[in-house]
């Protein structure tokens, strides 16, 4: 139940604050001839989906705009397990590309902590365990313990707080694209380069 609760709250925050469990800029690498970049494994091997996605050319790159398939603009479609580029394409990097993403949580076991980041969030995981474990069978009540898990998450607005998810989104509000109007950047700056926005047909 640990584990279903982590799962839970990697997706919540994966919505919310992904920065919060954002891992460092890792290379991808393609199997296919430049067509599809994937993100890695798992411990059981099996292709990486990510959570959130933030894709740059080369490590010390700007982001690259994702798009849709159709769209000539974009600079990559991201297809879960891997990264395609439109209408076919391929593209080599001479050194990348790289993504920073959220990789989803292993179970939670007797060797294997909990990885939802910060560690004070953590008691949210327990509550929502326990509520789930109240469900069972039907003879318990689960509410009181939903309740600790709402407090915990979103506070009390009433008397200003805004419990952890305010202390989250709050933390850092000028960071990734969210900054880019605060620094006076235009619409189309911040991208790698500019070979995206030439018309085609």
């Amino acid at each position: 139940m640990l584990s279903e609760a982590q799962d839970k709250y990697f997706g919540v925050f994966s919505i919310h604050c992904p920065w919060v469990l954002m891992g460092a800029p890792t290379l991808l690498t393609s199997a296919d001839s430049n067509e599809t970049y994937t993100f890695g494994t798992d411990t059981d091997s099996v292709n990486l989906v990510p959570l959130s996605v933030v894709v740059y050319a080369k490590k010390d790159g700007r982001p690259l705009r994702p798009g849709t398939y159709w769209d000539s603009a974009a600079d990559y479609v991201w297809e879960g397990d891997k990264i395609r580029f439109a209408r076919g394409k391929t593209k080599a990097f001479s050194d990348g590309p790289y993504a920073r993403f959220i990789t989803p949580p292993d179970d939670i076991a007797a060797l294997v902590e909990p990885t939802l980041k910060p560690k004070r969030a953590r008691v949210l995981l327990v509550y929502h365990a326990v509520a789930l474990w109240a469900t069972r069978g039907g003879i318990r009540d689960p509410q009181p313990f939903f309740d600790l898990e709402e407090r915990a998450w979103v506070g009390r607005p009433e008397i200003g707080d805004y419990g952890l998810l305010g202390q989250l989104k709050m933390q850092n509000p000028f960071q990734g694209v969210e900054a880019f109007g605060a620094q006076g950047m235009g619409i189309l700056e911040g991208v790698d380069d500019g070979s995206s926005y030439s018309p085609e047909g």
